[in-house]
């Protein structure tokens, strides 16, 4: 990823749900990439690229189960932001004695 990249980065991939998958799936496949022998440790996938995969598949990830929710939340119709809600406040009588 070039110095560019970095500073264009999608704040998507920044969500802390998208950052815990992206950990989940690079620790599996490094896993998947390392292999440990008596000799030594050979990982065949460099794991700058494990991490970037990593990230790419999680946002995607993240952006299909934000779309089902979506589908899935009740339509009201309601749009809060255009309502004035200054008048739904009303103020109680005073108590009697």
């Amino acid at each position: 990823m070039s110095n560019s990249a970095h500073s264009k980065q999608d704040p998507a991939l920044l969500k802390p749900k998208v950052v815990e998958l992206a950990t989940g799936i690079f620790t599996r496949l490094v896993g998947d990439a390392t292999k440990v022998t008596d000799s030594g440790v050979t990982m065949t996938t460099n794991p700058q690229n494990l991490a970037q995969l990593s990230f790419k598949l999680a946002a995607i990830f993240q952006k299909v189960e934000d779309d089902i929710n979506v589908d899935a939340l009740p339509k009201t119709g309601f749009n809060l932001a255009g309502a004035d809600i200054s008048g739904w406040t009303k103020e109680s009588p005073p108590a009697t004695k």
